[in-house]
């Protein structure tokens, strides 16, 4: 539905390319009425490029640079009214500058969806931007030009009350000691699991479950390392009574999976203590597990609870539309 919000805004989307949720963004975006034109903000996704980026930076600064050229060489005509970077990790200060010189009446508005200490180089732009969110906690304590804006959840995950197949599912990447969790609740067979686990590469698999204190081919057959897709996720959790959720342990702010969890009306597992401090809290739906010491005991009390929707009114907020309207006040 269109949104007077957006009427006549016309959008430059920057962001990564991760599990679809820029393509979710820009849809949602027309949606509302807004004109959208996307690009990644890397200008190559080549697992090489990659890693470069992360460790020596400078070795493809000015592959970075004239990609960024190019884009305000396009753009600077369009009349743009908002530049929309979600999580930069490639562009750089030389070309934010060329950006802003070039589009120079739009909004520039920025989100970051990962912790400044896995993005490291991007505070060192913020001073190019009208607007600043992140999801992270402890970097809007450390950085007092970030406003806190927790995640959001697909609009089409719509609540569902039946079909709970699953007690337990869970979705996500392999890192820390999420192998090592997942393995422990699968082992309490009377609970009743659906587990996806995705690895990039095989050689991060063998490495990973090198350094589980136990070996398992139970552990690498679960592993997969093709992607899976929101058509199936959204089915799996339509068919689960509850989803856990492990954050990493680096992290503070509250993952995707927790908003698709609850605004799909499921119940939400998860390590991350922080959640008792946001106001859709309640020990009804969520549970809040330690997971250096899980405790088979309430989690099996919790999922003797139907779910209360009496208590979830408040994560409506945090839906995609209502999302993006308050980012992009």
């Amino acid at each position: 539905m269109k949104n007077d919000f957006f009427y006549n805004r016309r959008i430059l989307l920057i962001a990564p390319s991760f599990y679809s949720y820029n393509e979710l963004i820009k849809n949602e975006l027309e949606l509302l009425g807004a004109k959208v034109y996307m690009v990644d903000e890397r200008p190559s996704n080549n697992s090489l490029f990659k890693i470069i980026l992360r460790i020596k930076a400078s070795l493809v600064s000015k592959y970075i640079e004239n990609y960024y050229d190019k884009i305000a060489k396009i753009y600077k005509d369009y009349e743009l009214t908002d530049v929309f970077f979600i999580n930069p990790e490639a562009v750089n200060e030389f070309c934010m500058k060329n950006l802003k010189m070039k589009i120079k009446n739009a909004k520039f508005t920025l989100y970051m969806w990962d912790s400044l200490k896995n993005k490291k180089h991007a505070s060192l732009i913020f001073k190019y931007f009208d607007n600043l969110y992140s999801f992270d906690p402890n970097d809007v304590k450390e950085h007092s030009n970030l406003r806190l804006q927790p995640l959001f959840y697909n609009k089409n995950l719509l609540p569902t009350y039946t079909n709970n197949n699953y007690d337990i599912s869970f979705f996500g990447s392999i890192h820390s000691d999420r192998l090592a969790i997942l393995s422990q609740i699968n082992s309490y067979h009377h609970i009743k699991s659906k587990i996806y686990i995705y690895s990039p590469s095989i050689i991060l698999t063998v490495v990973k479950l090198l350094q589980q204190k136990k070996l398992s081919l139970y552990d690498y057959k679960r592993i997969s390392h093709s992607k899976i897709s929101f058509d199936e996720i959204k089915q799996d959790i339509e068919n689960s009574k509850c989803i856990l959720d492990i954050h990493h342990p680096d992290q503070n702010g509250l993952t995707m999976r927790t908003f698709e969890a609850l605004g799909s009306c499921k119940k939400l597992i998860t390590t991350n203590e922080n959640i008792c401090h946001y106001d859709f809290y309640n020990d009804t739906n969520i549970l809040i597990i330690d997971r250096k010491n899980i405790n088979v005991n309430s989690i099996e009390n919790f999922l003797k609870k139907d779910f209360d929707s009496n208590q979830n009114s408040k994560i409506l907020k945090y839906r995609i539309d209502n999302w993006l309207m308050e980012v992009l006040q």
